[in-house]
């Protein structure tokens, strides 16, 4: 328990407010493991993904097409890098 909730503040310290609120349900899962937990968190984290694109493009939109191919093709969102992070 105490280990999620570390791995919960990594998280949290990376992310935009937005997705951070949506961790914590993740974190609950952790919390609270059993196999509708598990479900809801493959199911989750597919969506904080998109979700996390969703939220960005509106503010990368006004650029070229070129730059924000760019930026989706190379870089990482912040949910995958905090990801990354987390489990080097």
């Amino acid at each position: 328990m105490k280990k999620a909730f570390i791995v919960y503040f990594r998280i949290l310290k990376k992310l935009p407010i937005t997705i951070s609120v949506t961790t914590l349900l993740i974190v609950l899962c952790f919390v609270y493991m059993n196999f509708y937990g598990m479900i809801f968190l493959l199911l989750l984290i597919p969506g904080l993904v998109f979700a996390d694109f969703v939220i960005k493009f509106p503010f990368i939109a006004h650029r070229d097409i070129k730059h924000t191919a760019k930026l989706y093709g190379c870089a990482d969102t912040p949910f995958r890098q905090a990801l990354k992070d987390i489990f080097k």
